[in-house]
């Protein structure tokens, strides 16, 4: 009979734990770092409930859980989030340690290289393969019409000075430069200066995206080149000759008919109320004239305007290893204009 009614008591008193365990309760608490700092702002929940609390400056918190054999979950950013079951605690102290950093995951990319995919501003690029398919003097040619919002203005035909003014989406300054910010390898230079076989690749970043990795400068877009490696493998060597042609592609109905220009030069100054300068004889002359050295007639336009040869030579030599590399690169352009020099 005794074993029996301690048995009973024993199982009543469970029942009686079990109840009151399941009962709405307040846990009080504090969250610390390791060193024993109160931490502000820390986020306190039950799991599997919606009851959460949030650490005072003291790192303090009172919780309403709904059982006491809930399991409580506490967050801090920058540390390790703790799991911690109650166990019918009314009081609670919680020590978070920090979260150790992989500085080895943080990549600067603003001189260096990224996927596509990742890069977040407007970006556009162009390979060696697409720029070895025009063949033009300056670098920066080629580019035109190859990439959207990136304007190319040759301003002038004269050989060896048709460098071009690069706008990215237009005018970005006024009273400044509107010049975008061009890197050859990470160094501030010229697109012109570097002959087009050695460029791998080109891109241009036209948004003020890149105004946070580059700065100021950067306000009027970036335009990355990226000039060709030695790769590792048997030693290269490699010459392109590239010729070429050019003229004028279209040339004004000039006067060069010395009759015509008299009569025409008459009827100019008839019209301006002046009298001619030239006489009728003195025109027929010039018209029926066979001595073309007493009176000549001579085409200026034809003789003036010629056909430019382009002759660019383009040697390059490279070697790699597994500890060393080099590519060393020698251009030469000869560009004949379709005028001769004064």
């Amino acid at each position: 009979m005794r074993v029996k009614s301690l048995l009973s008591c024993l199982l009543l008193c469970f029942v009686y734990a079990n109840i009151y365990a399941q009962q709405p309760t307040t846990i009080s608490g504090s969250v610390v770092n390791q060193n024993g700092e109160p931490l502000q702002g820390a986020t306190v929940v039950q799991r599997s409930t919606t009851n959460t609390a949030v650490t005072d400056q003291q790192g303090l918190f009172k919780l309403l859980v709904s059982s006491q054999k809930g399991t409580l979950e506490i967050s801090y950013i920058g540390y390790i989030t703790e799991v911690i079951p109650l166990k019918n605690q009314s009081a609670i102290r919680i020590v978070l340690k920090e979260a150790s950093t992989n500085l080895d995951e943080v990549v600067v990319v603003g001189y260096g290289t990224q996927k596509k995919v990742n890069v977040t501003g407007s970006v556009s690029s162009v390979s060696s393969n697409t720029l070895s398919k025009s063949s033009v003097p300056n670098s920066a040619n080629l580019l035109q019409g190859r990439m959207a919002g990136l304007e190319v203005i040759q301003p002038t035909g004269k050989p060896g000075n048709d460098n071009p003014m690069i706008r990215v989406r237009g005018l970005g300054s006024f009273g400044a430069s509107s010049a975008p910010l061009i890197l050859i390898d990470g160094v501030i230079g010229s697109i012109s200066s570097i002959a087009p076989n050695d460029i791998e690749t080109v891109t241009v970043l036209k948004d003020a995206a890149s105004a946070s990795i580059y700065g100021a400068r950067a306000a009027n877009g970036v335009i990355l080149v990226t000039t060709k490696k030695a790769k590792i493998g048997k030693p290269s060597l490699d010459y392109k000759l590239d010729i070429g042609f050019q003229k004028a592609t279209s040339i004004l109905n000039l006067i060069w008919n010395s009759s015509e220009y008299m009569e025409m030069y008459n009827l100019a100054r008839l019209r301006s109320g002046k009298p001619a300068v030239y006489t009728q004889d003195q025109i027929d002359a010039y018209k029926n004239a066979t001595d073309r050295v007493q009176y000549p007639n001579y085409n200026w336009p034809e003789h003036i305007f010629k056909a430019g040869v382009i002759y660019d030579h383009s040697l390059s030599f490279s070697k790699a290893t597994e500890t060393s590399k080099f590519r060393v690169g020698l251009n030469y352009l000869d560009q004949g204009g379709i005028l001769p020099s004064v």
